[in-house]
């Protein structure tokens, strides 16, 4: 299936980004402009803004206009999302870049996470607490990292994470199995992570975060032999 016309639109904008060689916090014409530069109507022209916000290409300021963040970064971002995206994307690898990238996390939330965001976690932990759904119980463990992510303050290690936990939740808690013990195991080291965050305790962060993905690591592995049992009977 060929491209929409705002993603088609979209692709000449970047182009058009790269070779005026326009850098961060730089102005993009008004949209009427864009308009005409391209040939097009100003409701395509905001649909194709829309799809590069979402990329990380550009923001939107209220009653300013759409400015430039970082189109390099937009590219790598769009390179490792359809590497993360191929169905033959190796699990084992995905949760060896996992424990490469989740200590980063911690290093940047430590000091950085605000009161609110902690509020956030504490609540999506809650949520994992109460919940008895087990897909319900996965989507909360992701959202849980993607805040931590996010709280980092870093747009990259952010993006790169979400695509993580998206390759995560499709090729593991989509297998019919998550023993008891672990989701404790989880909800427990999730407090602690809150905790240390609070306390400003980086090294007993680190702590928790290690054995928090050894944690994930023993669970998949209790996911694959349950997976292959159920397949045997």
């Amino acid at each position: 299936m060929g491209a929409l016309l705002y993603e088609e639109v979209a692709e000449k904008i970047k182009q058009y980004v790269k070779e005026n060689q326009m850098e961060k916090n730089s102005k993009l014409p008004s949209e009427r402009k864009l308009a005409e530069m391209f040939g097009t109507s100003r409701n395509v022209i905001r649909e194709a803004l829309k799809l590069l916000v979402e990329q990380k290409v550009i923001e939107v300021r209220e009653k300013s206009g759409a400015y430039v963040l970082n189109i390099d970064e937009a590219d790598i971002l769009d390179a490792v999302k359809k590497e993360f995206m191929m169905d033959s994307m190796n699990v084992e690898n995905v949760l060896y870049l996992r424990d490469i990238l989740e200590p980063s996390v911690v290093d940047l939330c430590v000091g950085r996470i605000t009161p609110e965001q902690l509020n956030e976690l504490r609540e999506v932990n809650d949520n994992m607490r109460c919940t008895s759904d087990m897909e319900d119980f996965a989507k909360y463990n992701i959202r849980f990292h993607e805040l931590m992510a996010d709280a980092t303050g870093n747009s990259a290690l952010y993006a790169v994470m979400c695509l993580l936990y998206n390759v995560i939740g499709s090729k593991i808690f989509r297998l019919p199995y998550t023993g008891d013990s672990t989701r404790l195991d989880t909800i427990k080291e999730h407090d602690q992570l809150i905790s240390a965050f609070e306390d400003q305790d980086l090294k007993r962060a680190k702590r928790v975060m290690k054995r928090h993905l050894n944690t994930a690591k023993a669970d998949y592995e209790n996911l694959k032999k349950s997976n292959a049992e159920h397949e045997e009977a």
